[in-house]
């Protein structure tokens, strides 16, 4: 009992060796050929990307395939030019960033130009994909992480008036400039900020967790809360 009670204290612990386990040559569904012929085109134009990001080839197997709804991606880069091809319904991929220079990696059916924390011109979405946009450095301290948890509330909490119940947050928190004596630190400050964060636990369901090479990857359900 006193062990369990220490435990509790401590938060959670990040082990060794909790890492994605995932077989390339994995196809989501194979009974939608249309489907199947979009994810062998994306891999065909991202083979090095997935093939060395594995974080990237869990999001084509395991996020994209299952989400329901329009789904949004926060921040964007030439690799996710093709991201549109893994959902069931193509169409129902949108895209946001901050930068007018990165409209032409966002998505065919939607981009839109703006801060996610001001952005509201949809709601009632059925997943919203924020990988990498939390967890960066601070270039200007090699001492202090860029993000607070204070902002990263900030973040979690506009998510979820953009969700529908039951929608999908997807985290993915950026760990790969750490040293791995501090990732692991940084591992553990992020995932006892997931179980503690009072908009993480009023908004959301318990976070399922999964550890790459680059990123900490939380995901979770918004509850029906307003």
């Amino acid at each position: 009992m006193k062990l369990m009670q220490a435990l509790k204290t401590l938060g959670p612990v990040v082990l060794g060796g909790q890492h994605i386990r995932l077989d390339p040559r994995e196809i989501p569904d194979t009974s939608d050929p249309d489907y199947c012929l979009r994810y062998s085109q994306y891999l065909e134009q991202n083979g090095t990307l997935v093939a060395d990001h594995e974080e990237r080839l869990f999001l084509a197997q395991r996020v994209f395939p299952r989400a329901e709804g329009v789904v949004l991606n926060v921040g964007v880069e030439e690799f996710n030019s093709l991201d549109h091809l893994l959902l069931r319904d193509p169409s129902q991929m949108r895209s946001l960033d901050i930068d007018p220079s990165k409209v032409k990696f966002g998505s065919p059916f939607g981009h839109f130009i703006d801060d996610f924390l001001t952005w509201n011109e949809m709601s009632d979405l059925g997943a919203v994909v924020l990988f990498g946009c939390i967890g960066h450095r601070n270039l200007r301290s090699k001492e202090e992480a860029h993000m607070g948890r204070l902002e990263a509330d900030d973040i979690v909490s506009h998510a979820a008036s953009l969700l529908r119940p039951g929608g999908l947050l997807v985290l993915g928190v950026e760990l790969h400039w750490a040293t791995q004596r501090h990732r692991k630190r940084d591992e553990r400050d992020w995932i006892r900020w997931s179980r503690r964060s009072h908009p993480m636990r009023f908004y959301y369901s318990t976070s399922d967790l999964w550890r790459g090479t680059l990123n900490l990857i939380m995901i979770c359900r918004r509850l029906g809360r307003r």
